[in-house]
């Protein structure tokens, strides 16, 4: 992880920049601070170091360490290790899903030709605001991207609207299907 915000904070110094309020469609972050890139060659070096990270994060799964959270019902990692991932307002937390759906989600969502631009919150914000602490990366894709949000444990159905893959234990049970 610390290899990788060095490569963030290599590349864009310049970009760090805190803000009232940033709407990446129709999702609003309060004042945070951030890393913006939309940069081609800057999205494909960032691309290249989270798909490394997830696939190291991923070495680290072990459905023994899931539970349900009393608060929310959610499904949560004791080891709480990756971070937390907003594609278009779909949220991602890779550290609740095997290695197969993990692979799903590097497949459909980081594909650079679909990426317009990736913020990455700083680990504090990410911490004070959204209660992230191994920080938060928004993607934001291009009007024309063709993509299948249903990746990653994420079932959108009638009946259940969520836009997030937090639901994969059920009665205690991983539910990996």
């Amino acid at each position: 992880m610390k290899m990788l915000l060095l490569i963030f904070s290599l590349l864009t110094m310049s970009n760090i920049c805190c803000a009232q309020t940033f709407c990446l469609n129709d999702f609003e972050l309060p004042k945070t601070k951030m890393t913006k890139i939309s940069k081609r060659n800057k999205i494909n070096i960032v691309l290249d170091s989270l798909k490394t990270q997830i696939v190291l994060d991923t070495l680290k799964f072990n459905s023994k360490d899931l539970y349900i959270s009393s608060n929310d019902r959610q499904t949560k990692n004791e080891k709480d290790y990756s971070a937390l991932y907003v594609v278009q307002g779909y949220s991602y937390k890779l550290d609740i899903i095997n290695g197969k759906l993990v692979r799903e989600f590097i497949d459909e969502m980081l594909i650079s030709s679909k990426i317009k631009k990736i913020y990455i919150v700083d680990k504090t914000d990410a911490q004070s605001v959204f209660g992230q602490k191994n920080g938060m990366v928004y993607i934001v894709l291009k009007k024309d991207a063709k993509t299948n949000f249903n990746v990653a444990g994420l079932k959108i159905t009638e009946k259940n609207k969520t836009m997030n893959n937090f639901w994969q234990l059920k009665n205690d049970k991983v539910s990996f299907d």
